[in-house]
């Protein structure tokens, strides 16, 4: 039977009783880990300075799909501070790449990727990039001796390398600017995050805007893991959005309105928007398909979490 029920907006929850196959750690999103990457694709970069820099210091590479370079280079007003965020790598066709752009980061070290398949995007492409740094040490003497096919070459250094040795230890992925501007390349970013979730299970992706951030939840029970202070200070309302189809909410536990056996679909018009958390350190979330969630951030919260943070914003 299907049910809704308002809870209270503090709620202990007993993960005993919980069947959690899979935990995303929301704060975790924000902090430095070994194996990350972040990828800004071509859209005015609109977040804060601040937010910018924290992701950046916390991530290891940093990968502008083709035009993003342009954004990332305009976002600077002065040389100064531009200089301190080069890119690991620009990725694409570069019919985007504006060439002032590209001289000025190749000049600092950049390491620029053509690859002119229009079988995959550009975004497609930073992906594939970032997969082969973390698991191929020889990739940016290949890169930069230029002894590849500059149609499709990274997906046969891609095929090749995962067919030898691979490893699939997790890749922490944030990118900015996919869900902003033209509502097809949003579409499409929504269609990368079924896609890597499908094909390469080993990258962690979040996607960043001013206001949100989104996620893919996997099915059969996932565990938001949040502290209390977090959700409180960062965190707004949040969304589950069955964007790839119908889905059923076999149950949640730790939303405002938590519900059980609860069909959502687009053509239905039952969309669960405007909910919250309100689990004392997390959520939890069961669904028979994967869903899209989004997640509210609270500016405000961010600049003083990052202001307390560790990680030096460079400013």
């Amino acid at each position: 039977m299907e049910t809704v029920v308002e809870n209270p907006d503090n709620v202990k929850l007993s993960l005993a009783q919980l069947n959690i196959e899979s935990t995303i750690e929301l704060e975790d999103i924000f902090e430095k880990h070994d194996r990350s990457c972040l990828i800004l694709l071509n859209q005015r970069i609109s977040i804060e300075r601040e937010v910018l820099f924290k992701l950046w210091e916390a991530n290891t590479i940093h990968v502008c799909a083709d035009g993003g370079a342009n954004r990332l280079y305009e976002f600077f007003n002065n040389d100064g501070l531009r200089a301190k965020y080069i890119p690991t790598y620009i990725v694409g066709d570069m019919d985007s790449l504006n060439p002032e752009v590209k001289n000025y980061y190749e000049a600092r070290g950049t390491i620029v990727v053509v690859q002119e398949t229009q079988y995959a995007n550009d975004f497609m492409k930073s992906t594939t990039i970032t997969s082969l740094h973390f698991n191929l040490p020889a990739l940016p003497k290949i890169l930069q001796s230029k002894n590849y096919d500059l149609v499709n070459g990274i997906d046969k250094i891609f095929n090749e390398a995962r067919r030898l040795s691979w490893d699939d230890e997790p890749i922490h992925m944030v990118v900015l600017n996919a869900i902003e501007g033209r509502f097809d390349q949003t579409i499409q970013s929504i269609a990368q995050l079924y896609r890597l979730a499908r094909d390469h299970k080993y990258f962690k992706v979040s996607y960043i805007t001013p206001n949100d951030m989104i996620l893919l939840l996997p099915a059969n029970g996932v565990w938001l893991s949040f502290t209390s202070n977090f959700r409180d200070e960062i965190l707004g309302n949040c969304g589950i959005l069955p964007l790839a189809g119908s889905c059923t909410l076999r149950s949640t536990k730790g939303l405002k309105w938590d519900v059980t056996n609860w069909n959502t679909s687009i053509l239905g018009g039952k969309i669960s928007s405007s909910n919250r958390f309100v689990g004392e350190d997390g959520c939890y979330i069961n669904s028979d398909t994967d869903i899209i969630m989004s997640v509210e951030l609270k500016s405000d919260g961010l600049r003083k979490w990052f202001g307390s943070s560790k990680i030096s914003l460079g400013i």
